[in-house]
């Protein structure tokens, strides 16, 4: 019970620091972060904890703030796949240092050979066709709000979703967004995000529409028109079917390899359900009748997986799946990071070659083989950020979680750098502070534009799909005066404001002097004028210092430079 209730303690952030300072504080060490599958245990590692004497250690392995195992080496087996938070709370000797960290398990299907694909690499095989609130959330848990302020003052793409185009009522769609746009007039609060995305919105995106996976999923597909390779000699041995390989060695779902649908299979028990090849291409809303042929040519018959002809229609797939990109797919199957042909088999695409039953190359190709041309640098797996909005002006360092954002090929070491893409199309590279397999430190510097960027682990020519992440203005007052009840804010970062929304312009007056008791109010001014610059607003008398909140939430506050004179404040009782 004792340590049930010092788990829950360190949990909420309570910490104990020692009175004894013969004592080391009590450092955690979580190892992390994790990958597994589900029914087969995960090893953790908390060796790496310090402080006075023997330490104890309290893990949580599924955040459920109940106390799982007290080793420094336990193991834990997940039966379902997911994310997990994962917390070590560690307590030295003397029982009053304690220290609490955490980290993640992401854990995935069993290997392919069971017939379904490890889903720890590039996006799920997963579509939604019509989404739910919870849907979203899945992956869009935060930051969402200042995404959506950043968009304020730009042009509205077609097609739109905005729920009220024409926000000021005088005929025609507007051509910038406003905040009337999307809150309506008056101005109404939504959290749904459905009530704009009324279908999967990641497909009706004009880069979708125009056939360029690769903006989303990363270097995983190709770029239909990018002139990568594609061969040209007539489909043979070495030629994989899209489904229902012709080798001996089957699945546990009885598939043969030699064929996608050797590892990509259906599993309609995982959550989000992990959809077959066809369903997960069906399930996009790419199929109306002009872009089912970007996956199926007509004029070549197909004939079934053991006709010569659905050969032909697999160079069809390889528009977006060439083998450049597929011999550069692989996880991590051991913990011991990504190295290109000594993974097990199931786990990528170029793992090992251990014969008929232990081969990636027998999975897509139905027989073994030398090593996949064209692997080099592995393609890396983002699966999100620590933080998802931060503030210009300020330097800020940021957590990646992923996959593969480092391999061995060939005894050469690949590491990934960090691209931040701008919506203008410019981008920065930075290198990483610290990175491993699975993680990757880096720091944004202050003088990064305020904007919405794309963030990519990128790897030689491969890199990932994005994460997004939002980066609000520095909000800057230079100066403030005030004459008459007038008041002028000079600055930069001020950006938008928008009649009865979040921005506006409070200032504080003090009444009473002297021996008489004061008061301090907080009262709102009326706006003359608000540019990206300066601001001019009326009280009815001059406030000892004002707060600017724009559009975006961000708020700076500054004293006044010049207070009135006596008598001359706009409404001042004389």
């Amino acid at each position: 019970m004792q340590k049930r209730i010092l788990f829950l303690l360190a949990v909420v952030g309570v910490t104990l620091l020692s009175a004894n300072t013969a004592w080391a504080v009590a450092v955690a060490d979580h190892g992390g972060p994790y990958t597994g599958l589900i029914n087969v245990a995960v090893n953790f590692d908390g060796s790496g904890s310090t402080g006075g004497g023997a330490l104890t250690y309290s893990w949580d392995f599924d955040g459920d703030l109940v106390e799982d195992d007290t080793g420094v080496n336990p193991t834990f087996t997940y039966t379902a796949t997911g994310t997990y938070d994962v917390t070590l709370i560690v307590t030295d000797a003397s029982d009053t240092s304690t220290d609490t960290v955490s980290t993640t398990a992401v854990i995935s299907q069993t290997t392919s050979e069971d017939g379904v694909a490890p889903q720890v690499i590039g996006m799920r095989d997963s579509a939604f066709a019509g989404v739910a609130q919870a849907d979203c959330r899945v992956c869009h848990s935060s930051g969402v709000p200042d995404r959506h302020h950043m968009l304020y003052g730009t042009v509205i793409p077609s097609p739109s979703v905005v729920p009220y185009p024409d926000s000021d009522g005088v005929g025609g769609d507007d051509t910038n967004y406003n905040c009337l746009n999307c809150h309506g007039d008056p101005i109404t609060v939504v959290r749904d995000c459905t009530t704009c995305h009324v279908a999967t919105p990641h497909h009706a995106t004009a880069a979708a529409l125009a056939r360029d996976c690769k903006s989303c999923h990363g270097s995983v597909v190709d770029k239909f028109d990018d002139g990568h390779y594609i061969p040209t000699y007539s489909p043979s041995l070495v030629t994989p079917y899209r489904s229902g390989g012709t080798a001996y060695e089957q699945n546990a779902n009885g598939v043969a390899a030699g064929a996608c649908n050797y590892c990509h299979g259906a599993d309609g028990g995982a959550s989000p359900p992990i959809l077959s090849n066809m369903g997960n291409h069906h399930g996009t809303g790419l199929n109306v009748l002009g872009q089912c042929f970007w996956c199926h040519d007509d004029l070549i018959p197909d004939t079934g997986p053991s006709g010569p002809d659905d050969g032909l229609q697999m160079r069809v797939c390889e528009e977006c799946h060439g083998p450049g990109s597929l011999h550069n797919i692989q996880s991590d199957s051991n913990g011991g990071g990504v190295v290109v042909g000594q993974e097990l088999l199931g786990y990528g695409h170029v793992g090992r070659d251990q014969g008929p039953t232990d081969s990636d190359c027998w999975g897509c190709h139905g027989f073994g083989g030398a090593a996949a041309p064209d692997t080099g640098a592995i393609i890396p797996t983002v699966y999100g950020s620590d933080l998802t909005s931060i503030s210009a002006g300020t330097d800020t360092t940021i957590t990646l979680i992923g996959s593969a954002l480092t391999n061995v090929t060939n005894g050469t070491l690949y590491e990934s750098s960090v691209t931040l893409t701008a919506a203008d199309g410019s981008s920065i590279t930075l290198t990483p502070d610290s990175i491993d397999e699975l993680a990757l430190t880096v720091t944004i510097p202050g003088t990064t534009a305020a904007g919405i960027y794309d963030v990519q682990a990128v790897k030689d020519d491969v890199a990932s799909g994005p994460t997004v992440i939002t980066i609000t203005p520095d909000a800057v007052i230079t100066s403030a005066t005030c004459e008459d009840g007038v008041v002028t804010i000079t600055g930069s970062g001020l950006e938008g404001h928008e009649t009865d929304s979040v921005s506006s312009v409070t200032g504080t007056v003090t009444s009473g002097k002297g021996k008489k008791k004061t008061t301090t109010t907080t009262v709102t001014g009326t706006i003359t004028s608000w540019t990206d610059t300066e601001i001019v607003v009326e009280f009815d008398s001059c406030p000892s210092s004002v707060s600017v909140t724009s559009v975006y939430s961000v708020t700076a506050t500054a004293e006044i430079g010049k207070a009135d004179k006596p008598g001359k404040g706009k409404g001042r009782n004389k």
